[in-house]
């Protein structure tokens, strides 16, 4: 293996690769010019390749800062990457996006016993190319021409209006994403740009269409653009027989469960075209998605205070008029349902749920009457004289829709609506609904596709697309699990077979920590002394039996009484400042998540101390299972190993030992983004980890918070050359100063999209790093990317290989073959068993190599690595690395912090500095 690669300007290339597409014919770059890393501002100029680059100006950094208190924080220092116009002419995005990929190997993976698979994929045929005219859209309001509408409900009635004015020969020939873009078979009616006026819902609408562009969809050579329009054509319809969310579409009626909490789960479709090797394939998986209830606020209301449809109605005007709380009628109510879209009888048109008002009959205003004159009348007579609405209810209280408009609740309903942010019961309540046997899964899609008649379809046949409605079939394989090492005995890989799984009772992990000085700090009234006491003893039997001899616990802290938050961030910080030189605080939680938040951030920013939580229920009834659990993340945070990879493993010894002896350190990377909210900008956490032994099994973790222009998502690690830096000498301390010759690095959350912007930026920081080290120090770096967030799923063909009770693919099932890319180096590998529900395979994509991995060697250590996950004695659904960057990501995002502003242009990081005692642990499992 060379170890020179990585310091070329392309990396490996296997023969001739086709670079990647660069975005063309009017498609925009999903990140402006100004977001990303430009070359001379974030990125080594060229000469940084051979020789040490030119010194530049010196950059603020993040200085490190032993924190005093919760939770003050240096100010958040501006690492923006800022464009001049200079810049702006080197970083195009043609030059950005273009950039060449490891070719897929002649040789595909070879391990492992063949299986026979299904997916759900289906062919989809294109009989001849095709060109289709570009339109930009801007749809406005008559009244208000400068307001562009972006609404997506609204688009698609404007689109369907416009398609009824035009001419009949433009008929299922034209497809729109309700955005920005719409595509014509055939030119439509106009040179370069014209304005229709539109009327919908009594508003009058102006749609301008505007000539953009010319795209011809050439069979068996797709561009991303050309895949973006099969897209439109193939779900045009779905869009106005069916609720569109995302990519999956719904339908009223059909499939719904009712979750409590008012919400509807639906089953509908994901729907994506994929280009493959086979060709064009339709990726269509089962979805679900909860909705808001669309009901009469009557109903509404009779069901949130507990009463019978059939009740007496006084008794719902009782209810919410006593539920009174800081001046607002109807408290309860109004906390579940404000803000909700409100459609009214009385003018068809949506309004936002505010709260209540006085009822109908009472409150009295100044109406303007159609003659001109003023007339003061109530609601109540309002209604009746300009609507001839009688009211049956007019004692209950009107709703509030803002600025003093008041309704009677019986002529309101909310509108059906998709809750994209379930809580934790909402949550629960939809996974035991959604979680079905694989079978189960497979049949709902076919059944899915046949009623779609999709064949069918008026714009598919404009389009000379057709759809194979069977299944494809791909060929498979299932890779031998390794053999497991504990201290002294050896966990064979036929032990672990199809369950993916083994059982370690009795067994001494692979390198045990004694636990001298260590305290319990109890937070949860509900566990009483007699269960604490019998669970630290058996938190010590059971720890004997693998290696981890504990002492009694010097202190046993009960701190049970209610306290606000400021009492409790103050008793926790001096019950952590009382003590030293301690190894481990096991703290009991109840169900207050701020004291979790409050505990991590002293013990892990200030104090220097691990803690592992511990849930009240789980002290007061305790079983061994759950004890050992508890062991595998304690050995480990107070620097243990449970149990490495065998190198007596027959694949060990022919694909990964000499990567191993390199030596070899292997690095996992996240970045967690927090959940859309209006209005609200904030920041995302990045979250590197390298492995620091020879085994590759312990980790430490850097962090760094970060935040873009206006607040938006951005995936790149900024400070990727500072994490690696420090990981790097992290490994070089602990093994005699030698840094590792070899880097495997495994990055979690990347889209497809994405892949040449992070490879770019990440990989050039890496390199920075290195040659801050030493200007010679170049070790071979791979970079894959491994994605879950995909919907190919697998069904085994024969009865026989079906796995647990889901009947799922066995763990080491690997497709590489088929629907997998054309020229890249990719495969699926499911690792795991699924539990409950289908199993998700996880997608890998080999980006860059100076390793000059083959397809079996990749495939054996990314299933390897998913068996040395701490946490658990179990094969796990990716890379262990992955896994834990993705967890110390959400570490960072608990602790309690100054969050950054959102700048105005570049890049705002800033480190998160975990205590110097414990910054090469794992704390974060």
């Amino acid at each position: 293996m060379s170890n020179q690669g990585a310091w070329s300007n392309r990396g490996r290339v296997r023969g001739q690769q086709q670079p990647q597409a660069p975005l063309t014919r009017g498609e925009k770059p999903f990140l402006l010019e100004e977001d990303f890393p430009k070359l001379g501002a974030s990125t080594p100029t060229k000469s940084a390749w051979g020789k040490p680059a030119p010194a530049r100006e010196p950059q603020q950094e993040v200085k490190k800062k032993v924190v005093a208190e919760i939770p003050p924080m240096p100010e958040p220092i501006q690492e923006s990457i800022l464009i001049s116009k200079d810049e702006e002419e080197e970083a195009k995005p043609s030059q950005i996006i273009n950039q060449e990929f490891p070719a897929k190997p002649a040789a595909r993976g070879t391990e492992g016993q063949s299986i026979k698979l299904r997916t759900n994929h289906y062919g989809l045929n294109l009989k001849d190319s095709f060109t289709v005219y570009q339109y930009d859209v801007k749809v406005n309001r008559k009244s208000d021409p400068t307001k562009e509408i972006l609404s997506k409900r609204l688009m698609r009635k404007v689109f369907a209006v416009l398609q009824s004015q035009l001419p009949s020969e433009y008929e299922n020939k034209m497809v729109c994403n309700f955005s920005k873009n719409l595509y014509s078979l055939i030119r439509l009616p106009f040179e370069t740009s014209e304005s229709y006026k539109l009327k919908i819902e009594k508003s009058f609408f102006l749609i301008t269409l505007t000539l953009i562009n010319q795209v011809t969809v050439k069979k068996n050579f797709y561009q991303p653009l050309d895949i973006q329009i099969l897209n439109l054509i193939v779900t045009h319809n779905f869009n106005y027989s069916c609720i569109n969310v995302n990519r999956s579409f719904f339908k009223e009626g059909n499939d719904t469960f009712n979750l409590g909490f008012g919400l509807d789960l639906w089953k509908g479709a994901y729907s994506s075209v994929r280009p493959s090797e086979l060709g064009l394939t339709w990726n269509v998986d089962s979805a679900n998605a909860a909705f808001l209830l669309s009901e009469n606020l009557i109903t509404l209301a009779k069901n949130h205070y507990g009463f019978d449809q059939n009740s007496d109605i006084d008794k719902l005007r009782d209810a919410i008029l006593s539920d009174k709380k800081e001046g607002v009628i109807g408290y309860r109510f109004v906390e579940a349902y404000k803000n909700r879209e409100i459609k009214t009888k009385t003018g068809d048109f949506w309004k936002k749920f505010v709260g209540f008002g006085p009822d109908p009959v009472s409150h009295k205003f100044e109406w303007m009457q159609p003659d001109g004159t003023k007339k003061t009348v109530s609601v109540a007579d309002y209604l009746s004289e300009r609507y001839g609405i009688k009211l049956t209810y007019g004692n209950l209280p009107c709703v509030d829709l803002g600025r003093e408009n008041y309704l009677p609740m019986e002529l309101c309903r909310t509108e059906l609506k998709n809750k994209r942010k379930l809580d934790c019961n909402e949550t629960k309540a939809m996974i035991s609904k959604t979680s079905v046997p694989a079978q189960n899964r497979m049949n709902y899609i076919n059944k899915w596709i046949e009623n779609s008649n999709i064949n069918e379809d008026p714009v598919l046949k404009e389009y000379k697309i057709d759809v194979d409605l069977r299944m494809v079939e791909v060929d498979g394989r299932v890779l031998e699990p390794p053999d497991v090492q504990y201290e002294t005995q050896t966990i064979a890989s036929k032990t672990i077979g199809k369950k993916g799984q083994w059982n370690h009772e009795n067994l001494k992990f692979y390198q045990s920590i004694k636990i001298e000085k260590w305290i319990v700090l109890n937070f949860a009234f509900k566990v009483k002394n007699n269960a604490l006491d019998s669970f630290i003893n058996k938190l010590i039997e059971i720890g004997e039996k693998h290696g981890i001899f504990m002492d009694k616990p010097l202190k046993i802290i009960n701190q049970t009484e209610k306290m606000d938050d400021i009492k409790t961030r103050r008793i926790i910080k001096q019950k952590l400042d009382e003590q030293k030189d301690i190894q481990l605080i096991v703290v009991i939680f109840g169900d207050t998540a701020n004291i979790y938040k409050m505990v991590k951030t002293q013990a892990e920013l200030i104090s220097g101390i691990v803690t592992q939580g511990v849930k009240d229920k789980n002290v007061n009834k305790t079983n061994d299972q759950t004890i050992s659990n508890i062991l595998l993340k304690i050995n480990c945070k107070v620097g243990g190993k449970n149990f490495v990879l065998s190198r007596e493993n027959r694949h060990f010894g022919k694909y990964i030992q000499k990567l191993y002896d390199g030596p070899l350190m292997i690095f996992g990377a996240d970045v967690t983004h927090p959940a859309p909210a209006p209005g609200q900008h904030s920041e995302s956490i990045a979250a590197v980890v390298g492995s620091l032994d020879k085994e590759c099994c312990y980790y430490a973790a850097r962090l760094y918070a970060q935040i873009s222009k206006k607040g938006r998502s951005y995936e790149m690690i900024h400070n990727m050359d500072e994490m690696f830096f420090d990981l790097l000498n992290a490994f070089a301390k602990q093994n005699g100063n030698r840094y590792p010759k070899r880097i495997v690095f495994y990055r979690d959350g990347v889209s497809e999209g994405q892949f040449s912007l992070v490879l770019r930026h990440e990989m050039n920081k890496m390199r920075e790093a290195c040659i801050k080290i030493n200007p010679n120090y170049k070790p071979g770096i791979t970079f894959v990317v491994v994605q879950k967030r995909h919907n190919t799923r697998f069904f085994p063909i024969k009865p026989q290989d079906q796995t647990g009770n889901s009947g799922n693919v066995p763990p080491g099932t690997v497709v590489d073959k088929h629907i997998v890319t054309k020229n890249m180096f990719d495969f699926f590998l499911c690792s795991h068993s699924g539990i409950q529900g289908t199993s998700r395979p996880c997608r890998y994509f080999l980006l860059h190599d100076d390793n000059q991995f083959s397809m079996n060697q990749l495939q054996i250590l990314s299933h390897y690595l998913c068996h040395v996950y701490a946490r658990c004695p179990r094969s796990v659904s990716y890379p262990a690395p992955a896994y834990y960057s993705h967890l110390a990501a959400f570490r960072g995002r608990d602790y309690i912090r100054p969050t950054l502003k959102a700048p105005q242009v570049g890049i705002v990081s800033e480190k998160i500095e975990i205590n110097q005692n414990i910054k090469d642990r794992m704390f974060f499992v």
